[in-house]
């Protein structure tokens, strides 16, 4: 095997070598990589083994544009990492979604708490991550993702249900403008025949969909001062029922 260098600022690792494959990791500036084959795997591809840290190593096809050889003599020094393990930012739970974007907690970052996943969570995590992709699909539209995963000390702080799918990694709030309100979204997805626990429209302002072992496919509203409605209703319905 010949060690290289990543020489572009991201370098998507993918299963196949195709820019539709999945993206497997995002290599940084400067990881070392080793090149596995003599093949060249379709128009420029090599088929690669990077070491990303943190008990975390990934196999699969590159642009070989991307990367230089090592220094003569001397292996390369793989990028610092954390304790915690690679950056979250580079490791894909699946095709869109990054261990970032369900981790993601302004919270959790103003006020110091650790937000990283155990190894149950995590695996949750890329059940809801093949679930949201799911939900791009069926909307033909990207989705922003808010709050997915929060850790007990977290959800303590902001005041979550002890029994919140997203102490678990099974649950995430998100928008959608390109289709349009939360209760748009809702009313949307409810109508697709996606599976989920619970899909709730919450205050006017996201949407919440958990995917609980029960997969009930309850659907619920809720205000401020309206406690929780059956259904997905606006503001004005959820308000008349209460």
């Amino acid at each position: 095997m010949r060690a290289y260098i990543v020489s572009a600022d991201a370098l998507n690792l993918r299963e196949q070598p195709s820019t539709e494959a999945a993206v497997l990791v995002r290599l940084v500036r400067g990881q070392a990589v080793a090149r596995l084959d003599e093949v060249e795997w379709g128009a420029g591809w090599w088929r690669v083994f990077a070491d990303t840290g943190g008990d975390m190593a990934f196999e699969g096809y590159c642009v070989a544009r991307h990367l230089s050889s090592a220094t003569a003599g001397s292996a390369p020094a793989p990028p610092a990492v954390s304790s915690a393990g690679p950056d979250p930012a580079t490791i894909m739970l699946s095709r869109h979604f990054s261990l970032a974007d369900l981790t993601i907690s302004e919270t959790a970052a103003r006020r110091g708490i650790d937000n990283t996943p155990t190894g149950e969570v995590l695996e949750n995590l890329k059940r809801t991550a093949g679930h949201l992709e799911d939900i791009q699909t069926r909307l033909g539209a990207i989705i922003a993702v808010s709050s997915a995963y929060r850790s007990p000390a977290l959800n303590r702080v902001i005041g979550g249900s002890n029994s919140s799918d997203h102490t678990r990694g099974l649950a995430a709030d998100f928008t959608c403008r390109a289709i349009g309100t939360p209760h748009e979204v809702c009313t949307r997805i409810e109508a697709s025949g996606i599976g989920f626990d619970q899909l709730i429209h919450e205050f006017g302002r996201w949407v919440h969909i958990g995917f609980g072992p029960r997969m009930r496919r309850q659907s619920l509203t809720v205000f401020q001062g309206t406690g929780y409605k059956l259904g997905i209703l606006t503001e004005a319905e959820a308000r008349a029922l209460s």
